[in-house]
């Protein structure tokens, strides 16, 4: 067996190869690529590296902040949009029934005073064309649905 010591080629390979004899191969290889990087290399890239964690880690906590804020917001939108469509249903039918009740009130007044009505009806027409307003136009439209 040869010695530790020797200055010959062979003789290192063999000092290196008896060193790693108690080492698996994937061992050897980390401790092969351990020997060729910089210590303060690795350190600078640890840094970077913690430095980018703690980033994430607040960008997390912040889209986990308007995460939340945005449900309550949309949570609280969910029920005033309900309250109001609450709200336009009754005034549906209150307008359902106001215009109801005008039908009735002007077939009444048309069944007991026909030319009164007449006379009334042609001047609110003739003031109609002279306004050219658009409200009263779709007033009707809206009772003639209902």
């Amino acid at each position: 067996m040869e010695s530790p010591v020797n200055d010959s080629e062979d003789g290192e390979e063999s000092l290196a190869v008896d060193c790693f004899q108690n080492y698996s191969p994937s061992e050897v290889f980390v401790q092969s690529l351990a020997r060729q990087t910089d210590e303060g290399d690795v350190e600078t890239i640890l840094c970077h590296q913690r430095d980018l964690l703690s980033r994430y880690e607040k960008t997390n906590e912040m889209l986990v902040n308007s995460t939340t804020v945005s449900a309550m917001r949309s949570q609280n939108a969910a029920v005033d949009f309900k309250r109001h469509v609450t709200v336009l249903r009754e005034m549906k039918k209150d307008l359902d029934y106001v215009f109801r009740k005008v039908r009735v009130l002007k077939s009444r007044i048309k069944d007991r005073n026909p030319e009164a009505f007449a006379v009334a009806e042609r001047s609110v027409n003739s003031g109609r064309l002279r306004s050219d307003s658009s409200t009263v136009d779709e007033a009707d439209e809206v009772e003639g649905k209902t």
